[in-house]
């Protein structure tokens, strides 16, 4: 079959020394070129022991990179936080509406209500957003940055740190370009498209 006449989904085990770690793929045409092999544009949906590639058109070479220290030029794959402990995690988050605040979800993770009171959300220009509030059993609660201003970055890099009573951090979520959120390339992210987990507790992301 020609390239570009066909599509498939391609699913790939991630290898025992990367799992639980930042993944990328990457492609190449032929085994000689693997050193200087390309990042796959396509949306990638991550479990905790497999990658999959969505709608490619061509067979080729495929490699699985893990724990990236050198993302390299245009790409982003931010090493997810460790959340075993954390009570209260970042669930979904809006950085681009055409109208209204930005908002980010937060999810408790425990089966008792929670005191968010002198909690905060920190972006990576370390820019403050004090919170309040009961955040219910399994429940959720999203906060607004009001203003209009700008809080969350719409290009480029950004990080959203979840901060405790006692500045202790809770969750980080980091994304670059619209597209890649923890290390995941989920696809452009339009205007008033929210990102959020596949499930709750979850370390997929989708739109």
């Amino acid at each position: 079959m020609a390239d570009g006449s066909f599509t498939y989904n391609l699913s790939l085990p991630i290898p025992e020394a990367s799992k639980g770690k930042a993944v990328e793929v990457k492609f190449a045409e032929e085994m000689s070129n693997i050193g200087s092999a390309e990042i796959v544009d396509n949306t990638l949906t991550k479990t905790d022991t497999s990658v999959s590639v969505a709608s490619l058109d061509h067979f080729t070479i495929f490699v699985i990179s893990g724990n990236i220290t050198n993302p390299g030029l245009g790409t982003y794959v931010g090493e997810p936080f460790d959340e075993t402990t954390s009570q209260v995690i970042i669930n979904e988050f809006l950085f681009d509406p055409s109208s209204g605040n930005e908002w980010v979800e937060l999810y408790n993770k425990t089966a008792g209500a929670i005191d968010l009171t002198n909690w905060s959300l920190v972006d990576n220009m370390n820019n403050v957003k004090t919170l309040s509030g009961i955040i219910p059993a399994n429940g959720i609660l999203a906060f607004e940055k009001s203003g209009g201003d700008g809080w969350l970055n719409n290009t480029g890099s950004e990080s959203i740190t979840l901060k405790d009573n006692y500045a202790e951090s809770q969750d980080v979520v980091s994304y670059k370009d619209s597209s890649f959120v923890n290390g995941q390339n989920i696809g452009n992210v339009a205007e008033d498209q929210s990102v959020c987990r596949t499930q709750d507790t979850g370390d997929t992301w989708q739109v």
